[in-house]
């Protein structure tokens, strides 16, 4: 098997960071280069500064979008909503693509939407398979949860994460898919990798759904999982968690 060549948008970030270790250590990829901004410290030096690893990977932080777009066979995205724009309002095609950014427009939607006509596109507001199989329950017992429940969901994450609630919580709310209003309780505080939970109260019993992210690497090794199975992929279009977990796992 040919190795995959893999870019990454956002690899200084805290899930880019874990991305590109793992991504370093499996033989599966062949790391290109990774965007940062004009400003970053990392600019124009080799990717293995930014994991402090002591063998050079060579391949280079770049702030080019078209070098991201040429080179690579697999990109991941887990930069910010302009990157996001950037890249797809660039001329990319027959690429393989995989969004974790979160928070998007409708405007933006539509536009991934439209340019996965000429791309795959895998997109998921959290690459855990345990968040996908809350995702699947959720929408294979919504109307009974929505018939006999009141529901609250509660979302933690550390103090520097900037979208609030997260694209998880909003993605379980969608997945129920309720007629009536959903709370989201979000802190932000301290170091917290992510904790969420599903509280579905009636007037005799209460059910509880939660799940906490024990690290980040969780999301790292779930979004190099995706990028082989994309490999084996060759239709355009747009994919999500449920169609990889029926698949690969």
């Amino acid at each position: 098997m040919n190795k995959i060549k893999l870019s990454i948008l956002g690899c200084t970030g805290k899930t880019g960071k874990k991305i590109l270790h793992h991504a370093s250590l499996n033989d599966n990829f062949q790391l290109m280069n990774c965007i940062v901004s004009s400003k970053n410290e990392f600019l124009n030096q080799d990717l293995s500064k930014i994991i402090d690893k002591k063998e050079e990977i060579h391949s280079i932080a770049t702030n080019n979008l078209s070098d991201i777009i040429s080179e690579a066979d697999v990109i991941i995205n887990f930069s910010t909503l302009e990157v996001t724009k950037q890249l797809i309002n660039s001329d990319i095609k027959n690429k393989k693509i995989i969004i974790g950014v979160t928070n998007i427009s409708d405007e933006l939607q539509n536009q991934i939407q439209q340019k996965s006509k000429e791309n795959i596109i895998f997109q998921s507001s959290n690459m855990s398979i345990g968040v996908a199989l809350i995702n699947n329950f959720l929408q294979a017992n919504r109307k009974i949860i929505n018939s006999q429940y009141d529901v609250i969901i509660t979302d933690i994450h550390h103090k520097n994460k900037k979208d609030s609630p997260s694209g998880t919580a909003n993605t379980f709310k969608k997945n129920l898919n309720a007629e009536k209003n959903i709370d989201i309780h979000s802190s932000r505080i301290g170091d917290i990798n992510g904790i969420h939970e599903i509280t579905m109260i009636s007037d005799n019993e209460i059910l509880k759904i939660s799940h906490e992210a024990l690290n980040r690497d969780i999301f790292a090794i779930g979004t190099l999982k995706i990028a082989l199975w994309l490999s084996k992929i060759d239709k355009n279009g747009i994919y999500g968690m449920e169609d990889f977990i029926l698949d690969f796992c």
